[in-house]
């Protein structure tokens, strides 16, 4: 498989922009994407018994 050298460079060049826009751009603009979740809670045993997914979990 190979990938002829105009359309790598286009690539890369497509990539640069993107990645100096992201850097530059206005605090905000970028809606695109998933925002990151956080941490997952850890699920709580009681006896080995996997507890209720709302209990025992601090606010």
């Amino acid at each position: 498989m190979s990938i002829s050298k105009s359309s790598n460079e286009s690539n890369m060049k497509s990539a640069t922009g993107m990645a100096h826009e992201a850097r530059t751009g206005k605090a905000g603009a970028f809606h695109g994407g998933k925002p990151p979740a956080g941490p997952k809670k850890e699920p709580c045993l009681t006896n080995g018994v996997p507890s209720l997914p709302n209990r025992g979990t601090s606010k």
